[in-house]
C-alpha cells in the first residue's frame, strides 16, 4: 500500500521529485572498486568487471586540499610519495 501525498494541484506548477544519496560506509564502496581488479575470471567477466570499475571510480574523488596539507605537514616529498601510492609531490624553495 502507498500513501500519496495529499497536496493539492495548482494550475500551472509543476511537481516534481527530487533525489538525494550519502555516502554511509566509504570504505564498502573502495572495497567493491578494488574487488573488481580480483573478481574476473572469463574475458566476458572481465569486460563486466571493467564496465563496474569505470562506474565506481566516478564516486572516488581526489582531495587534493587533504593531499596538499599532509604534504606540508610532514614536509618530506619522498615520504609523501611512499605513504600515498599514486600521487607526486615535490617541494620548491621560495626566494
Amino acid at each position: 500500500m502507498e500513501v500519496k501525498p495529499n497536496l493539492p494541484t495548482i494550475t500551472g506548477s509543476r511537481r516534481h521529485r527530487n533525489y538525494y544519496a550519502d555516502y554511509t560506509d566509504f570504505d564498502k564502496l573502495l572495497l567493491a572498486y578494488v574487488d573488481t581488479y580480483n573478481s574476473a575470471k572469463t574475458s566476458e567477466q572481465s569486460g563486466e568487471m571493467l564496465k563496474r570499475r569505470e562506474f565506481l571510480r566516478k564516486f572516488i574523488i581526489e582531495d587534493q586540499m587533504a593531499l596538499g596539507k599532509f604534504a606540508r605537514d610532514t614536509q618530506d616529498s619522498a615520504k609523501v610519495m611512499q605513504l600515498v601510492p599514486g600521487v607526486k609531490a615535490w617541494d620548491r624553495d621560495r626566494t
